[in-house]
């Protein structure tokens, strides 16, 4: 029995010995589906060749109505089967879900290799018009994106896709942190930012290229980056994409005494003193280093021992 994870716009999890081309098609073998009436209908996501479906992948789908609804059929009988099924349908959990038509549907079926077709249930409300392709990253080459043919019903619309973001990779070992989304229908995002509750608030990030399948932007960020969600803006509104991991802070070493003396001394006392922390990031490794400050204030005396002003003297930086 083989349980699979699925999200609809929809990421299949599988095993598979290569990298096949998608076939997508209702169980009629048709491209279009046609009908008048509400209807329960079966799409076929198929590899090429009998190959095993890629490792992972999205379905992608925009309709005329919300009423497009994926069915989950019994557990026991579609587990017992040779075709991947749906067995249970997980979400929308948000609202930005429900704009990306964005649910997870878990698969399953029998055996414990990976198969070449999988299946799954959908309810269509009646003279309802849609589309429907699937998108992957190439194994091969993890900035190029595959699409397969379209599937329509009653004829297709025009209206575009929500955008899928299938990888988000980050570079922030300057003081500018520059990110890059790689997936499907990129071209209408309008803006990106990065969120997260360190940060206080969101950081706009400057759209630097787009494309349908990349999208560059940077912004310039002094500090260690947090565990970070990178926020896609499109006229569908936000869409939360990946997660961006925190910088690594790599820490200075320091003796574990420390000694300073003023070189007026002995015309000079120290009195009080300010340590500052900045950290910064650091090139040549990538990841950031801190950098301590001090700061002394001094009393100024005469030969004689009799003190005649205060004065500030910064200490060297250490």
């Amino acid at each position: 029995m083989r349980r699979l994870s699925w999200w609809f716009t929809l990421a299949l999890l599988l095993i598979p010995a290569t990298s096949p081309a998608i076939q997508l098609h209702w169980i009629s073998g048709e491209t279009n589906l046609n009908f008048t009436a509400a209807t329960r209908c079966t799409l076929v996501v198929q590899a090429d060749s009998a190959a095993a479906l890629p490792a992972e992948w999205r379905l992608l789908w925009v309709a005329d109505s919300v009423q497009v609804q994926i069915v989950a059929l019994d557990s026991l009988e579609v587990c017992a089967g040779d075709t991947a099924q749906v067995y249970e349908v997980d979400g929308p959990f948000t609202s930005e879900d429900s704009t990306a038509n964005r649910v997870t549907a878990h698969f399953c079926s029998d055996g414990s290799t990976a198969r070449p077709e999988a299946n799954y249930v959908i309810d269509l409300p009646d003279s309802a018009r849609g589309k429907l392709k699937v998108v992957y990253l190439d194994p091969g080459d993890s900035t190029s994106v595959i699409e397969s043919n379209e599937a329509t019903f009653n004829g297709g619309i025009e209206d575009a896709y929500a955008p899928a973001i299938l990888r988000v990779t980050s570079d922030h070992s300057t003081t500018t942190l520059r990110v890059e989304a790689i997936g499907a229908d990129l071209i209408g995002v309008r803006a990106m930012s990065v969120s997260a509750p360190e940060l206080q608030s969101d950081v706009s990030l400057t759209l630097e290229s787009t494309n349908s399948s990349s999208v560059v932007a940077s912004a310039s960020i002094p500090i260690p980056l947090p565990n970070s969600t990178v926020l896609i803006e499109t006229s569908q509104g936000v869409v939360s994409s990946d997660e961006i991991p925190a910088d690594v802070v790599e820490a200075a070493e320091v003796p574990d005494e420390a000694y300073y003396r003023d070189p007026a001394y002995p015309y000079v006392y120290p009195k009080d003193f300010a340590f500052i922390n900045a950290q910064r990031p650091w090139a040549a490794s990538g990841g950031t280093s801190s950098t301590s400050s001090t700061f002394g204030i001094g009393l100024m005396v005469d030969p004689s021992r009799r003190m005649r002003s205060p004065s500030a003297t910064p200490g060297p930086a250490t």
